[in-house]
Order: C-alpha cells, then sequence, then structure tokens
C-alpha cells in the first residue's frame, strides 16, 4: 500500500514519470491553482515536494516524458511551459507566442 498522501489536497494537474519517480505537478487546490510540484519515489514509496516550483500557478495542464526530462504545457492561467530536469529537479520556464488561429501556436526561444 502507498503510504504516501500530496503535500496538499488538489486536481486537475499533470502528472509523469520516470523510472525512480512520478511527479504530480500544479492543479487546482481546496480554493486556487497551486504551484507546487510533488514527487514520489517508487523504491519506497515516500513523497516529497521539490524545492522548484511553476512560476505561476495553474491547473489543467498536461506533461510528457523524454528520457530525463518532463514537459508540461497548458493549463489554466498558462501562457508559458516548463521543462523538469528529473535528474536534478529544477524546473526551467519557457515561453511561446499566440499566433493567428490559421498558424496555431509556435513555439517560443528555448524549446
Amino acid at each position: 500500500a502507498i503510504a504516501a498522501l500530496l503535500s496538499g489536497v488538489r486536481r486537475s494537474m499533470a502528472c509523469s514519470e520516470n523510472n525512480d519517480y512520478g511527479y504530480f505537478i500544479g492543479g487546482y487546490g481546496p480554493s486556487a491553482d497551486v504551484t507546487t510540484i510533488d514527487r514520489i519515489d517508487f523504491s519506497d514509496d515516500s513523497l516529497s515536494t521539490i524545492a522548484d516550483t511553476l512560476d505561476t500557478a495553474g491547473s489543467m495542464q498536461d506533461a510528457a516524458r523524454d528520457y530525463d526530462k518532463i514537459y508540461v504545457s497548458g493549463g489554466s492561467n498558462q501562457t508559458e511551459f516548463y521543462i523538469l530536469d528529473t535528474t536534478t529537479d529544477a524546473i526551467t520556464l519557457q515561453s511561446y507566442s499566440l499566433v493567428d488561429s490559421n498558424d496555431g501556436m509556435r513555439a517560443g526561444e528555448g524549446f
């Protein structure tokens, strides 16, 4: 049985994993969006909150993993996306530009 509980009640968060950890990113807390990132260690089911947080509180994000990076995008109140380096638990903010609806979304510098 998993003994770990998230650092706070929330829903509509982004979730992703690597071989060692599962990540619960942002979400909607009891009354507002949150910036928290929780990490569960699969080896012992322990949970910790990583030091880095989202710059902007948000819920309904989406996440995808590529080797040692998790890409987090979209959601409420979001005009940027994040890259979470799972080797260091550091998250970096990236921005993108919205263009007219015929062109869709265009990635900004650093993507």
